[in-house]
């Protein structure tokens, strides 16, 4: 008989805690409802990830008690099914957010300095490549960071460091938060996206403004944008518009409206953009920590003592 039913993949430390804590571990290696039915009908719990937990999903699990996002979002999650049967939904906020920071200022370094242009050119032979592109130093740079949760707040230290001026849109950030790396507060979004020469993307759909065209177009030609976030905060197809046009110097995703990408997704040949496959929170010391810290919250929300 199953207790806890892992519908997407979690590192081993994990796994195991919830086995020491004396509980039956089903890992699935699908999402496919059919073959997770036999695994659910006694689950007490469930942790997934990115790919969240469905309201068909729920209605076939009659005794879970508490379902676990391994990570921050649970957006994905169906909230409403579950609070209707009093099952509990938690997460573990900023557990991956260092790898997370650390895989957006990345990408900022990719696109300034044009680093797949030239690993493709190298590839063809075209060392004349060097005499085509404009690489960027960012160190001096001014970024603007939409929201500021614990992936932004990573991510400001490190980019102080590189000696950048950090302005912030948040309604909620402390003044007190924002002084620790000499951030200034900007009063509303347009301010931010026309003063910054990055825009880093932090905030929570809903919460944030989703940049359309109109406010993709307040950002210079020069401005590079990221996204680490979610792929809701972006108006995609104007994003790829705006690209195709040279009216923003570059962009980096991490995260996209449907992942995978399908074939014929506008943003697979769209210039001067870079596509990870929404990996920046899994970095291996980010997934074992995640990993911990989600199996800790099952045990807790089962009422078991921790091993």
């Amino acid at each position: 008989m199953t207790d806890c039913v892992i519908v997407q993949p979690i590192a081993s430390c994990g796994v195991e805690l919830l086995k020491n804590a004396g509980l039956s571990v089903f890992e699935a290696d699908s999402m496919d409802l059919a073959a997770l039915k036999p695994h659910l009908k006694n689950a007490k719990a469930v942790i997934t990830r990115n790919k969240g937990f469905s309201a068909e999903a729920i209605d076939a699990s009659p005794k879970l008690a508490i379902i676990a996002s391994h990570g921050t979002g649970t957006d994905k999650i169906a909230h409403a099914a579950a609070n209707k049967r009093g099952i509990r939904i938690v997460n573990t906020p900023g557990s991956n957010a260092n790898s997370v920071a650390e895989h957006a200022i990345s990408l900022m370094f990719a696109c300034a300095r044009q680093i797949l242009t030239a690993d493709n050119a190298v590839r063809l032979g075209d060392w004349s490549i060097r005499e085509r592109t404009k690489p960027r130093e960012i160190s001096k740079f001014r970024i603007g960071l939409v929201g500021y949760g614990h992936v932004a707040q990573k991510l400001a230290v490190l980019v102080r460091g590189l000696g950048m001026s950090i302005f912030v849109y948040s309604k909620s950030a402390s003044d007190y938060d924002l002084s620790k790396v000499g951030a200034k507060r900007m009063s509303c979004l347009e301010e931010l996206l026309a003063v910054s020469q990055i825009i880093s993307l932090h905030g929570l759909p809903g919460k944030t403004p989703i940049l359309n065209e109109p406010l993709l177009s307040k950002m210079s030609a020069d401005t590079i944008l990221i996204n680490t976030a979610r792929a809701a905060l972006i108006d995609e197809i104007a994003l790829v518009k705006l690209l195709r046009e040279g009216r923003i110097a570059a962009a980096g995703l991490d995260v996209f409206s449907d992942e995978p990408l399908p074939d014929n997704s506008p943003l697979l040949n769209c210039p001067n953009l870079i596509l990870t496959p929404h990996m920046g929170g899994v970095g291996v010391e980010a997934m074992n920590r995640t990993s911990r810290e989600v199996a800790l919250k099952i045990i807790e929300g089962l009422g078991i003592a921790s091993p």
